[in-house]
This record gives C-alpha cells, structure tokens and sequence, in this order.
C-alpha cells in the first residue's frame, strides 16, 4: 500500500505544520471578530460579531480570492518540501482541491434557471482560477514539468484527488503525489451566502459553524520509492459515497451515503483491524445537519463495526471551517498524530462530508505492508 512520507500546513495557528499541530494537539484556540467583514457591515446578522480563525499576518494578508488562495497554497507546499529533496521524488503530480462554490451557488440561485447560468459564483471562480495549478507550482521547488489536476469540490473533495493520485502511481504515471486543498472562509463572498443560510454561529444562533482558512498538502509515495529517514504512514483504506441530500435541502440527512463510504473503507483493511477503530477524524463543525448525519451515519455501522467507541478529533475546534481543506487538514492531523504516538491507535479512520452530497472515508495506518 502506497505511504505519506510528509505533510505541509498553514492555518490560524501557525505557518507551519509543526507548529499548526502541535498548538492543536494542546488544545490552542486563535479566534476573533473578523474585522473583513464586521468593520463595514456593522448592521450584517442585526449586529451579532462573526468570530472566525484568520492566518496570522504575513500570509495572504491583503488578498482575496486566487491571489490569497496561490499564496497560501505556494507556503503550504513550501512547507511539505522543506524537508524533502525534491531531486529524488522523480516524476512528481500534483492534485490540488479548490471550493466548488456550492453555498455560494446555492444561496444566490433562486430558481433552477439561475443556477446554471453561466454567471453564477463558481463559474466565475473556476474562470478566475484556470491556470491555477501553473501558477502554484512556479512559487515552489516543484520541477515545471509537473503533472498537475484541479478539482472544484467539498470537504470530501481531497478523496477524489487521493483516488486518483493512488491509480496514477499504481499505473506508474508518477511517481510521487503532492496532493491537497486551499480555502478561506473568512472572506465576505463566503460569510454572505453562509450567513444567509444560516450556517454561521453567532451571539443569537449557538449551533452553526465558525469560519477558518487553511491549506493543506501531503507527499504520498509508493513504498518502493519512500524514503527511509522517515516513519511513513500507510494509506490503508479509501472509500467514496454519495448522498441524494444536500447541506441546504429541506429533507433531512439520513446518513446513507457517509456510511457507506466508511464501510467501503473499512472493508478494505483486514478483518482483525476492522473492529480496532480507537479515534476517528470527523468534519463536524458546529452545524446541527452535519451532527445528525454523523449520528445517523454511526447508527447503520454499529452492528457491523465498533466505530461508536472510537474517540473523536475535530479539526474544526481548532482551525474552525476550512472549507474543501478540512479533508487535507485532517489527513495531516491523522498522519502527525500517528507519526509521534500521541494519537493512541494503530489507525485512524478519517469519515468527511461534502456539503453537495460527496461522501468520503480515508483510513490511516502507522503499519505499512509492502
């Protein structure tokens, strides 16, 4: 099974993963009023201060959209390539998870002819963002004949991009995948439409989420090619669902589709190991639908596996909503936590939920089996 043999973060605790994960791990919290937003629309949420986590200053300061989403992604990868010489990864992918939009798109759409007109927010970003991937790999170390993906998706998004990363290296296209997600939800493009959808948590609504930004990255190799000096950590399982619900609808969620993801993941690990899952990474963030369906999700798993005794990780009480970069992030969470012994299991099962019906399922696992 293929390894990941480094990790890279920026987020609101810290420029780099080390120092992003270990303040998360003691449990630091770096939140505020948001001054993006708050300090020019002092009648937005009837007054109520939005309080979300920013990157410190000195990343991104200044910048919205592309330009904030490049600078942050080049210091992530900067981040992960610190320690790693890039002359040995050989040929190198790169797969990178950017918003899909879909609260945007949803909140403005008021009918479904609005919804696919060719104006509407995503195609806008997707326009602005064409040669995105171009543009990250010219800030790194990265060689410029990297073979470089884009996908515009959710939380689950960085799931896809694993999938593919694991079929381009088992068909030898690469030889190395740098695979991650950059996003902001502390710019007013997203607090606008969340906020209009009552997905915000604010002085008068307690459940909701508190917006965050990161990017995130890891290096994933086969085990023929990993390197040595490095206590990697195996890719044990991948699973992908789907939901007919979505974040916003009326319905409510059942859970269905999350749970097949995990239980296409497990089943892919041995079946001593299906019943030791002792800590689970979930994207829950504050929203009352997405604890529902987590709930809902454990309900259908309980009979088969022992996932509902598992303690829980939360990146978002630490880095708050990061938007298609919570899988990335906590990918790097599962794989530091196994790599210093702190996590306290062999495994760790990563279970994530996109807001427009993509489900996903990653498994960890500090063993690895050649």
């Amino acid at each position: 099974m293929n390894v990941i043999t480094g990790i890279g973060l920026v987020s609101a605790l810290g420029l780099d993963s080390s120092t992003s994960l270990a303040a998360a791990r003691a449990g630091l919290v770096r939140s505020a009023a948001l001054r993006t937003i708050n300090s020019g629309s002092e009648d937005f949420l009837n007054g109520s201060p939005i309080v979300g986590y920013c990157l410190p200053c000195g990343v991104g300061e200044g910048f919205v959209g592309p330009p904030k989403a490049l600078v942050m992604g080049q210091a992530a990868i900067l981040d992960l390539l610190s320690g790693v010489d890039v002359s040995t990864l050989g040929r190198v992918g790169l797969y990178v998870v950017l918003s899909n939009y879909f609260v945007h798109d949803s909140y403005t759409a008021a009918d479904q002819a609005v919804a696919q007109t060719p104006d509407r927010p995503s195609a806008r970003w997707q326009a602005a963002t064409s040669r995105f991937a171009d543009r990250l790999v010219a800030g790194t170390d990265l060689d410029g004949n990297v073979r470089a993906r884009v996908y515009y998706a959710g939380h689950a998004g960085v799931a896809q991009a694993l999938a593919d990363a694991q079929r381009d290296v088992a068909d030898e296209q690469v030889d190395a995948c740098v695979i991650g997600a950059i996003d902001s939800c502390v710019e007013p493009r997203f607090l606008r439409a969340a906020a209009g959808a009552g997905l915000l948590k604010t002085e008068l609504v307690p459940t909701g989420l508190m917006p965050g930004e990161a990017a995130a990255f890891f290096l994933l190799e086969s085990p023929r090619t990993a390197r040595d000096d490095k206590l990697p950590v195996a890719l044990a399982g991948l699973g992908l669902g789907a939901d007919r619900t979505h974040l916003l609808a009326e319905e409510p969620p059942t859970g269905v589709g999350l749970a097949a993801a995990v239980e296409q993941c497990l089943e892919q690990l041995p079946p001593a190991d299906r019943q030791h899952i002792e800590l689970v990474i979930s994207d829950c963030n504050g929203d009352e639908r997405r604890a529902l369906e987590w709930g809902y999700c454990l309900v259908r798993l309980r009979s088969r596996y022992a996932v509902g005794a598992a303690r829980l990780w939360l990146p978002a009480m630490s880095f708050g909503e990061t938007g298609c970069a919570t899988g990335a992030v906590a990918i790097c969470m599962a794989v530091r936590g196994l790599q210093r012994g702190y996590a306290g299991s062999r495994q760790i099962l990563v279970a994530l939920s996109s807001d427009d019906g993509l489900k996903a399922s990653v498994c960890l696992s500090r063993r690895v089996v050649n």
